[in-house]
């Protein structure tokens, strides 16, 4: 069997996953800890997370929380997109987007064992190009 588990601060974003998605289990959540056990997810796939927060202790306290939460030998998926020199905007809804560069996002993964990481060129929601940072990691302490 297969558990899927979506979480987001936003319940703008779980209202539309909610109707893309009506068989998915969706949690709302705007707090540091989410409310699952240690060592609970096989694999963990972060998508845009670190992209819309600025604070990068923050974002420190989001790497170790999602530490926690992986199993041993767990799997990590992060997507978020980077800018060769760092970059801020505000997207079309006024969001401040932080694009940091590939080595500030290797050095926020730096808990995990990398497996692959590679830049890659996409089209973003707005249809705009734009560098996305993949990587792929895995725990193993």
């Amino acid at each position: 069997m297969t558990d899927v588990v979506g979480v987001d601060p936003s319940q703008e974003m779980i209202n539309r996953g909610v109707i893309a998605f009506p068989n998915l289990q969706l949690l709302h959540n705007t707090k540091s800890r989410l409310p699952f056990m240690d060592d609970y997810f096989d694999l963990i796939v972060v998508c845009g997370v670190f992209t819309c927060i600025a604070d990068e202790t923050q974002c420190s306290c989001i790497m170790t929380e999602l530490n926690r939460l992986l199993k041993l030998n767990g799997i990590i998926h992060i997507v978020e997109f980077c800018h060769e020199l760092g970059h801020s905007s505000v997207n079309d809804i006024g969001i401040t987007m932080k694009h940091r560069t590939p080595k500030q996002m290797s050095e926020l993964v730096n808990t995990f064992k990398m497996l692959s990481s590679e830049v890659k060129t996409t089209t973003t929601i707005s249809g705009r190009q734009a560098n996305a940072y993949n990587y792929f990691g895995i725990k193993v302490i």
